[in-house]
């Protein structure tokens, strides 16, 4: 807990940011899902991450909430090496360095 002292103070230069991503998140483009399953079966890691690739999806960001079965590095190894194109990859080892 903090004192009652403190206050928030946000900069003046954030004071839109609350509306730009929620104008984002509402654009045409992010109305959409997928569901990772075909024929009634949960998709393989690598099922899900070929079906993203398919569809031309260009950034994965995994917070440890679907692919399971892997590594982060070896997510991270497998994502660039099926032809997404990333420019670059970060991820979190074992040890919980980036």
């Amino acid at each position: 807990m903090l004192p009652l002292t403190i206050q928030q103070r946000d900069l003046p230069s954030l004071h839109e940011t609350n509306a730009k991503v929620i104008t984002y998140l509402l654009q045409e483009r992010n109305r959409g899902y997928y569901t990772v399953a075909h024929a009634g079966r949960r998709l393989s890691e690598t099922e899900f991450l070929g079906q993203l690739r398919d569809k031309k999806i260009r950034v994965l960001i995994d917070a440890d909430a679907y692919i399971l079965e892997m590594s982060n590095e070896d997510l991270i190894k497998w994502w660039m090496d099926i032809g997404t194109q990333p420019q670059a990859a970060m991820y979190f080892s074992a040890d919980n360095r980036a």
